[in-house]
């Protein structure tokens, strides 16, 4: 309907619906259609605006950087957040600003993902101390997901009673916002919830936050592929091989693996890369060698093809070497284990 009023021509409502599709693919796993949505909407804002600095522009920017993270190029994600801020501070100045909260939020979920903890704490508490300058003491959407992030990086960096401590307080918040129905926040806050108690040993609450998860993901997105889904199919079977399920963590990871493929086609990704190294350690497990190794090689293969056979903080890699020497060790080749 807009392009038939508007024409052909670039305008500012077809650059803003192309946007909305963008985000609309994205959360539906298309990350292909969603790349094509972002691309058109910001030549179309920057052909409208001029090479000034736009807000609009730095709003597709920052959802830029989200898609090439959720596709695994940190790199160019890294460079998207970092224009859209810059152009954010230059429009909002040195005040409280949502939009540069929100910036800072992502590069902090950014440095977490690339390893770097230091760097990921201070983007989150900066954020986190703007929203909450912003919001006041009331329970605010944009709080409650910074604070899950801290969750996830107080896990990461070990501090366990701290990141409970922030999960718990974030879910709260998102039950007070969104009441007692299925929710994705609620969603995601209780599959962090998993990981912090299989990493803290209390295996039995791991699987009823995960179960939890699972049920309320499926029942949002149906019957479809969803990385939401397959991200705690991946971890549930890592939970059952973790318990001594092999037969029930192989349906897991065999599922989640069927549905990554799907969402990212014949592309190399590391949600793959992880899958796979996964299943290495099931097969190894179940005394399948001759699997493992083709599923670590797999593995390995894939995350240096996208990291350019350099060393990366993308854990699964360091680790993938880890497996490949122990199982050439225990197959007896003692020079393949030195190499790896």
């Amino acid at each position: 309907m807009k392009r038939s009023l508007h024409g052909d021509g670039d305008h500012p409502e077809i650059a803003v619906t192309l946007h909305a599709l963008g985000n609309l693919s994205r959360q539906a796993g298309d990350l292909t259609q969603a790349k094509q949505n972002f691309d058109e909407s910001l030549r179309m804002k920057r052909s409208l605006h001029g090479d000034g600095d736009h807000p609009e522009i730095a709003v597709t920017l920052h959802a830029l950087g989200n898609l090439s993270r959720q596709a695994g190029d940190l790199t160019q994600a890294k460079q998207y957040f970092d224009e859209s801020l810059r152009m954010k501070r230059s429009l909002h100045g040195d005040g409280d600003h949502p939009e540069i909260a929100v910036t800072l939020h992502a590069l902090g979920n950014l440095s977490r993902q690339a390893g770097d903890l230091n760097q990921a704490k201070q983007y989150c508490n900066d954020s986190l101390r703007m929203k909450r300058s912003l919001y006041g003491d009331t329970d605010h959407h944009q709080i409650s997901v910074t604070l899950n992030e801290l969750g996830n990086l107080s896990r990461q960096a070990g501090d366990l009673t701290q990141a409970k401590q922030y999960f718990d307080e974030s879910l709260r918040m998102k039950r007070s916002l969104h009441g007692v129905g299925d929710h994705r926040e609620i969603a995601v806050t209780l599959h962090a919830l998993g990981n912090l108690s299989r990493q803290a040993g209390d295996l039995t609450q791991a699987k009823q936050y995960f179960d939890e998860s699972l049920r309320m993901k499926r029942s949002l997105y149906g019957d479809g592929d969803h990385p939401d889904v397959a991200e705690t199919l991946h971890d549930l079977g890592n939970l059952s091989r973790q318990t001594g399920d092999l037969k029930q963590a192989k349906k897991y990871l065999d599922e989640c693996l069927r549905m990554i493929r799907s969402l990212h086609g014949d592309r190399d990704h590391p949600d793959i890369a992880a899958t796979l190294h996964e299943l290495g350690n099931l097969s190894q497990q179940a005394g399948d060698l001759t699997q493992a190794k083709q599923y670590f090689d797999e593995s390995l293969q894939m995350g240096r093809s996208f990291h350019e056979d350099r060393d990366h903080p993308y854990l699964y890699i360091a680790g993938t070497l880890r497996e490949l020497g122990s199982l050439s060790r225990e197959t007896g080749d003692l020079r393949q284990a030195e190499q790896y």
